[in-house]
């Protein structure tokens, strides 16, 4: 009798906190990442958890536990305006590491042409969660290069955002970016056409002024001694050895 008692206390509770939640969820999950060029990146989680549905203590703990386990840091709580808030970091060398029993991350890249590269990144939700309509979950991401196309909404010309997700086996996520690249080669031959430019610049300004020298240069008229064959000035009247007079 008094396991039944309990039964029917239970389902009450469960209706009570389903019809609080009716219009505000219950539990607030929102995800933030970014994600590097070599699908490295980093992410940051903020739980906001209705204390209607803890009960006690302990049920907190293994929250926070289960959180860990996922390898987030767990960084500040606080219980504010009757919901506990829990905000969590964490660093990845590769998206994989954000993998739970929920979402699969995948993260690739494909060269699209010789200066451009694209970006593929996909949320897998591999798992039902029960009583979705008690979660209210938001994930934005930031990519690199320029979003093309995608299943949410893009709030900048890098980032995607999802709201109010589908909680259901199988639903995909995905987002295309495009980013301009300049290979190695390309960059070479850029910097070494940019000197041989500067050089042959230089060279050509030098060659200028010497042109100009010497186009300006005065020219020395002279005139030459019949007798003794020594050179005078055109003007001079006297050769200025032997004192011959000058022809002119």
């Amino acid at each position: 009798m008094r396991r039944e008692y309990f039964n029917k206390f239970l389902k009450m509770v469960f209706i009570s906190i389903v019809t609080s939640c009716f219009f505000v969820a219950c539990l607030d999950v929102n995800y933030n990442i970014k994600v590097n060029e070599d699908g490295s990146g980093s992410a940051t989680l903020d739980l906001s958890i209705s204390k209607g549905l803890i009960f006690n203590q302990k049920q907190l703990r293994d929250i926070k536990r289960g959180i860990e386990k996922d390898g987030w840091n767990i960084t500040s709580e606080s219980d504010v305006d009757n919901k506990y808030s829990i905000h969590s970091v964490k660093s990845f060398h590769q998206i994989s590491q954000m993998n739970d029993e929920t979402f699969i991350f995948t993260f690739s890249e494909e060269k699209s042409s010789v200066l451009s590269k694209n970006y593929y990144f996909n949320i897998e939700i591999i798992k039902d969660l029960k009583y979705g309509q008690l979660y209210s979950i938001l994930i934005k991401v930031e990519l690199p290069g320029k979003v093309e196309e995608t299943n949410g909404s893009k709030i900048a010309s890098n980032t995607v955002q999802w709201q109010n997700i589908n909680l259901i086996k199988g639903t995909n996520l995905y987002a295309k970016t495009s980013k301009l690249i300049f290979p190695t080669e390309v960059i070479i031959i850029v910097v070494a056409s940019f000197i041989l430019l500067t050089i042959l610049l230089i060279f050509s300004k030098q060659k200028s002024k010497a042109k100009l020298i010497r186009d300006n240069k005065p020219v020395m008229e002279s005139i030459y001694c019949i007798k003794c064959g020594v050179q005078n000035s055109v003007s001079a009247k006297f050769c200025i050895n032997c004192g011959e007079t000058l022809e002119t």
